[in-house]
């Protein structure tokens, strides 16, 4: 049985993206908490401009753990060894090293990054400390699917990219060069539940199996040829693995002026709607159809089964260990 609290296997993903920082100098770029058993924990927040005025959000956090881990390969085999928290700095068995967040946002004397891998928890401060507005970087991690319960009642479906490695590029990225290209790739297994057309393109429902939830979500399909791979070999609690691109896109609606406006239209009559980042799947790989292992029964066994988990919470009060903390986006 997979190590999770329902008993299904994650489905798991991860993203690719350059760009430049923006966002350092806010508010909620860095915060330090304590938890509600008085360890310390620390989050980082901060845009990445992939092209002119459109940027995803990274999201980092980490708390102070009993141990860390490191591996190493032996034989062709990976070992992991368990290691006291006050002791991962001391750590220097050869052949390991630290499984937690590859950086290199620094260079040496000759102008390569420094590469060095630390804890969730210790990646946030260097982050912190060494990370500027209008730096060029590259970062690399994993996709967090997740949802909550609106004021309104509604239910909020949130994702997050949360980054495993990031380093400087070896160039800095310029917007007005003929040469650049947009990069912001994913790849993310799915459970397939239908597709919808909708104005001018297809929305792909979907479920995502985390650690401790299972998530309805929806991508997007612009080609449609594609779409109708989707329609004609796939069914509902099919997983498959697809790719594409992040595509973030900034709503404005101009209001209707009078007729007695002179020359250009006023600017603050413009309405800005939250923007959208959407995936946007360019592909998929027909070998990875999995038609058993997230059948309708599992799925709603699993469901279930996080019910009652959720039941038992309520009666004897939330274990969460984090006290207050925000994942306002900006």
């Amino acid at each position: 049985m997979a190590d999770t609290k329902h008993g299904l296997q994650e489905t798991k993903g991860l993203f690719q993206i350059r760009g430049i920082v923006n966002g350092v100098e806010k508010e909620n770029f860095y915060t330090e908490k304590k938890t509600k058993t008085g360890k310390d924990w620390r989050s980082i927040n901060f845009g990445l401009e992939i092209e002119p005025n459109k940027s995803v959000y990274l999201n980092l956090n980490g708390m102070v753990r009993d141990d860390v881990y490191f591996s190493a390969n032996k034989d062709g085999k990976t070992v992991v060894e368990k290691v006291a928290w006050s002791k991962r700095n001391d750590f220097n068995k050869e052949g390991y090293s630290l499984i937690g967040i590859r950086l290199g946002l620094t260079k040496d004397d000759e102008g390569k990054n420094i590469k060095e891998t630390l804890t969730d928890f210790d990646a946030c401060e260097k982050i912190h400390d060494v990370l500027e507005d209008g730096m060029s970087i590259f970062a690399q991690g994993k996709i967090e699917f997740s949802s909550y319960e609106g004021q309104d009642g509604g239910k909020k479906r949130t994702i997050k990219f949360v980054p495993q490695q990031m380093s400087l590029c070896s160039k800095d990225i310029d917007f007005s060069d003929d040469e650049f290209e947009v990069k912001a790739d994913f790849r993310q297994q799915i459970v397939y539940m239908g597709i919808d057309k909708v104005e001018d393109h297809f929305v792909v429902k979907a479920k995502i199996i985390t650690y401790d939830s299972i998530e309805d979500t929806e991508f997007i399909i612009e080609d449609a040829s594609l779409a109708n791979m989707f329609k004609k070999k796939l069914k509902p609690y099919n997983a498959i693995q697809v790719h594409g691109y992040i595509k973030v896109t900034e709503n404005v609606d101009e209001v209707e002026e009078d007729d007695d406006t002179w020359g250009e239209s006023d600017p603050t009559q413009r309405i800005v709607s939250p923007t959208r980042r959407d995936l946007v799947i360019t592909g998929a790989k027909g070998k990875t159809v999995d038609t058993t292992t997230y059948s309708e029964k599992l799925i709603e066994e699993a469901i279930q089964k996080l019910n009652q988990s959720a039941s038992a919470q309520e009666d004897w009060g939330s274990n969460s260990d984090v006290n207050d903390v925000d994942d306002e986006e900006w």
